[in-house]
């Protein structure tokens, strides 16, 4: 394995991005942000400037608490139970922040933007894209800027953390908001949640008690939370000296896995099952089998509704498969005709095109179940490429970054994290339109941040190394 070919492809830097930073467009980006920033710094001295008592009071402890007051947004954004929350507050405290470090990029002359990853741009331009050919345009702005929210939060992640301090302290914060939100989940649990039957074929699944969702607003969308946030919490555990935190930390991952579990989300069991294996083989193979061994021996002793649940995985019989079945057949038919172009962003403008091809059996989807169906859908061919290429671009960048000499045990860890989590929602992706609730985007665009933070620390070691 180490000796892989491929995995020497993969541990190579990206050229295109070195490309892409050089150029002609990125020069004039750079030149116009440059000439906002002056003006920018021209008001201020005119407010002021220095002197100021905003600046010396408020302005200036902000900007030296910039990593802590994202990761507090961060931890109100996921434990805030469904019905209190609105996508407009994730908009104004991901945008918000953003401008914070804006001006403290305008104010420090030490401090800097880090640069937009070239998939991140090709990202953007098919979601404006996707807008240009939506038929309800206001729809499609309104999802557009759910999209545009997930990247600038990606953004402050990468512009935030700038030590190894900074990215521990946010993992930390991930830990909090995961473990509130697993306690509430096994609240529900026990206490006992209403079954829902649009969630759950009730014949075949008789007597299943109802599926917990925590904060979120189904169990699927819960699941994908705690995929996406579990491989962290290892991580953490793993990078963390003292001995009794580490194995508090360690334990602590027995909630959410029982959280999984009491979500009933067969998706969200197989894409974690995933996550944890290639976590475990690009931190250490040779512990594959012996986890591979303990998970068989645990399948006995797993409650009688999970085994039952499990069963039903794949099977033609449960009207959930069915239904996706159905969802899928009527998606090609729409990429056959609209693949190049897209029909435009959000399910009012999926549900305006859709019944034309749809199976009368799944004639009121509401998205195409399936991520990658739903991206050339939206967005067409950019959108799919452009999807495709800020994951897989930043799990590569991830694992070429590890392998350097100049990576430290907490960037290795945040890379086999990223690397896993997103495995895991790959794979859940087949299956589930794993973007569709707004908050599972926000979370997921969080973990990419996070992976470029890690990305460029490394880089930030090997040029101090160089010098």
């Amino acid at each position: 394995m180490k000796n892989s070919y491929f995995l020497g492809l993969l541990s190579k830097d990206s050229k295109l991005q070195k490309f892409f930073e050089n150029s002609l467009l990125y020069s004039i980006f750079a030149a116009i942000l440059s000439w906002c920033l002056r003006l920018v710094r021209k008001i201020f001295r005119l407010l002021g400037g220095y002197d100021s008592l905003c600046y010396k009071y408020i302005l200036k402890p902000l900007f030296g608490q910039f990593h802590r007051i994202l990761g507090l947004f961060l931890i109100v954004m996921i434990i805030t139970p469904h019905h209190y929350w609105q996508n407009s507050y994730a908009l104004l405290g991901a945008f918000g922040i953003f401008a914070l470090f804006t001006l403290k990029v305008s104010l420090d002359s030490k401090t800097n933007f880090k640069p937009i990853p070239f998939p991140v741009c090709l990202l953007i331009l098919a979601v404006m894209v996707g807008v240009l050919v939506s038929p309800d345009k206001g729809s499609a702005v309104r999802n557009a800027l759910f999209y545009f929210t997930a990247i600038i939060l990606s953004l402050d992640v990468m512009n935030a953390i700038d030590t190894n301090d900074k990215l521990r302290e946010l993992m930390w914060c991930l830990w909090f908001a995961l473990m509130m939100t697993s306690l509430y989940a096994v609240y529900q649990g026990i206490v006992g949640v209403e079954v829902d039957q649009s969630l759950t074929d009730t014949t075949l699944n008789a007597g299943m008690p109802g599926r917990v969702y925590s904060t979120f607003e189904n169990p699927n969308n819960y699941a994908e939370l705690i995929v996406m946030l579990l491989p962290f919490t290892a991580a953490l555990a793993f990078i963390t000296k003292n001995k009794w935190l580490k194995i508090g930390l360690f334990a602590s991952m027995a909630l959410p896995l029982v959280a999984i579990g009491l979500t009933l989300s067969r998706s969200g069991w197989l894409a974690l099952a995933g996550a944890i294996v290639v976590f475990i083989l690009v931190y250490k193979p040779v512990l594959i089998l012996p986890m591979i061994a303990l998970g068989c021996m645990a399948i006995p002793f797993l409650p009688d509704t999970i085994k039952r649940r499990a069963s039903t995985i794949g099977s033609m019989s449960d009207s959930s498969n069915k239904y996706r079945i159905y969802i899928w057949e009527g998606s090609m038919k729409i990429i056959r005709d609209y693949g190049v172009t897209g029909i435009g962003l959000g399910p009012d403008n999926f549900g305006l095109i859709y019944p034309s091809y749809a199976n009368l059996s799944a004639i009121n989807a509401r998205h195409a179940h399936m991520l990658y169906m739903q991206a050339i859908i939206e967005m067409g061919i950019l959108g799919f490429i452009s999807v495709m290429w800020t994951v897989l671009g930043t799990m590569k960048e991830s694992w070429a970054a590890l392998k350097k000499k100049w990576s430290q045990p907490i960037h290795k860890f945040t890379g086999y994290a990223l690397i896993s989590a997103m495995c895991g929602m790959g794979a859940m992706a087949f299956v589930e339109y794993i973007w569709y609730y707004p908050r599972v985007l926000f979370v997921f665009f969080t973990v990419l941040g996070m992976g470029f933070s890690a990305v460029n620390l490394v880089k930030k070691e090997e040029h101090h190394d160089e010098q």
